[in-house]
């Protein structure tokens, strides 16, 4: 679990924030503070890995076939 959290880490420091603002505007007035909290904390964490998986893999896959090709066109 851990290691999946590293994965998703800096799709996670993108968006907890703007998770949590809305969740505090939308719910917290319906919810306490702590469900609030810890709905939002589950909210950023699913869409962390929904943007590693559609945004973060492939660039990282496009890069590492650019780097492969920039690799070979350079060597002899």
């Amino acid at each position: 679990m851990l290691r999946h959290l590293g994965d998703i880490s800096y799709a996670l420091y993108l968006i907890h924030l703007p998770v949590l603002a809305m969740s505090n505007w939308s719910l917290g007035q319906f919810l306490g503070a702590p469900a609030t909290a810890t709905l939002s904390i589950a909210i950023a964490i699913e869409l962390s890995h929904v943007l590693t998986a559609a945004i973060g893999d492939p660039l990282r896959q496009l890069g590492r076939q650019w780097s492969n090709r920039t690799v070979r066109e350079v060597s002899p």
